[in-house]
């Protein structure tokens, strides 16, 4: 399977115009509810907006993934963008956000899409299903919600984020983000 030929413009094309917009989007005029933002905490944020609302819904209309991968990456792209609504509600409105909301719904996310591939997988993959890259898009996916939750966790207990520990984890996820757009181009 090959991806669309919008997929292989789009994903580059988005990564090289959101990422210096995003760093460069002064993010600490927030510090009222948050704290001072980190470069690390910008990066990742940054890496976040790409995969789940640039990336994802692009994905989500390729017609050419396998109808399984399809449909989950459909699945997510409807409750991320519910969350980005339900929390730009809490942030701004009722000025009422915390990491511990962001963990919940992140956990919620997990347990939907590991039902879906259970509940789905053995119906819709056949014997001699050939390998698509696609699935290392969810496992991006599942990163992404892993140490969001993992950030969010700390951020609720401890209060602040370790520089360190973002950079390693930042550094890793955009490995796999690398690997991925690179797939698009050599399977």
């Amino acid at each position: 399977m090959n991806y669309s030929l919008l997929t292989k413009i789009a994903a580059p094309a988005g990564l090289l115009l959101l990422a210096p917009l995003m760093f460069r989007l002064n993010l600490t005029r927030f510090t009222a509810s948050g704290g001072p933002v980190s470069a690390a905490q910008r990066v990742w944020w940054a890496y976040l907006v790409y995969v789940y609302l640039f990336l994802s819904p692009l994905l989500a209309f390729d017609l050419a993934l396998p109808a399984l991968t399809l449909t989950c990456i459909r699945y997510f792209s409807i409750l991320i963008y519910f969350r980005a609504a339900l929390q730009c509600f809490f942030i701004f409105r009722l000025k009422k956000w915390s990491p511990l909301l962001g963990f919940c719904y992140n956990i919620f996310c997990l347990f939907q899409l590991s039902y879906i591939l259970a509940e789905y997988s053995g119906s819709s993959v056949p014997e001699q299903s050939p390998y698509h890259s696609s699935s290392l898009f969810l496992l991006l996916l599942v990163n992404c919600l892993v140490v969001d939750s993992v950030y969010a966790l700390l951020k609720f207990r401890v209060g602040y984020l370790d520089t360190r520990l973002l950079k390693a984890l930042n550094s890793l996820s955009l490995a796999g983000l690398f690997l991925l757009l690179l797939s698009f181009y050599l399977i």
